[in-house]
């Protein structure tokens, strides 16, 4: 009974671990396309 609520915590752990992942992946494309943005506007 202990093991599978240890494997349940550790499934929890790596979900939220991937949520945050995602996250900062869509906040670090979010910077990349203003900072495209800006050299191309820059650049005229």
């Amino acid at each position: 009974m202990e093991e599978l609520r240890a494997e349940r915590t550790k499934t929890e752990a790596h979900i939220q671990s991937l949520k945050k992942r995602k996250a900062d992946l869509s906040r670090t494309m979010e910077v990349m396309k203003q900072q495209v943005r800006e050299h191309f506007e820059n650049m005229h």
